[in-house]
């Protein structure tokens, strides 16, 4: 047996019945003084896709939707399902997953874009590799998993002379500075090295698209003012 919801017991005390619309989406609406709240029906219609626009996660009154619209997308990738959204008289936009969400938010500073990253980790390792089964939103709360994903991170911006250039930076030279290809093999950060020692000790013929990549390096903080590799970003 479901248990009953009310509407501000210490003002109404009303239940609410649950009722849903014509694509069966839930609203609730009290029997004793017909309040109704159909969050689900503006989440469903309106802000459950905010998360695939890329502006939206830059604003903060947004933010929010889109964890649990990239959630629920993962979710639903993953099982074959969609997640079962909470029915409570606070609805869901200040319901248990807004709560839970905001505390794991929080746990990184406020920084969506790396909660966003931390909720993909947590289907990628727990769920794909591990198999486990989310029941619940909480179950990313999980301390020692937050851990586990901030050491990822950690190793993920380690530079080491083995790893390979971005593919964005390959991309880049190839269209702005196609003459370094006629210079140097650039395929991992030991190649870029080389370059590096070789175009500070004036070993590499003057250019202006070479000194424009030195200087986006630097902009792009993959090297310091001394042109010696970042090891860690």
């Amino acid at each position: 047996m479901k248990k009953a919801i009310y509407h501000a017991p210490a003002s109404c005390g009303g239940e609410y019945l649950v009722e849903f619309t014509e694509d069966n989406i839930p609203c609730l609406v009290c029997m004793k003084c017909n309040h109704s709240v159909n969050d689900w029906e503006k989440w469903y219609k309106t802000y459950s896709t905010y998360h695939q626009n890329p502006s939206a996660w830059e604003s903060k009154k947004d933010v929010m939707v889109c964890l649990l619209g990239h959630f629920c997308e993962e979710y639903q990738k993953h099982y074959s399902m969609p997640y079962p959204l909470s029915l409570t008289e606070k609805g869901l936009f200040s319901g248990p997953e807004m709560v839970i969400l905001r505390k794991i938010l929080k746990s990184f500073d406020n920084d969506a874009i790396k909660t966003r990253d931390y909720i993909t980790w947590i289907f990628q390792t727990k769920v794909e590799v591990r198999k486990k089964k989310i029941t619940s939103l909480s179950f990313m709360m999980v301390a020692d998993f937050i851990q586990q994903f901030n050491f990822a991170q950690k190793k993920a911006r380690t530079i080491t002379r083995d790893t390979q250039l971005p593919e964005r930076m390959i991309a880049w030279i190839n269209t702005n500075a196609p003459s370094l290809n006629d210079l140097f093999t650039l395929r991992d950060f030991n190649d870029l090295e080389m370059f590096l020692k070789a175009f500070k000790f004036g070993q590499v013929p003057p250019s202006t698209q070479i000194q424009d990549f030195v200087d986006k390096l630097k902009l792009a903080k993959y090297i310091d003012p001394n042109l010696e590799i970042v090891k860690e970003r």
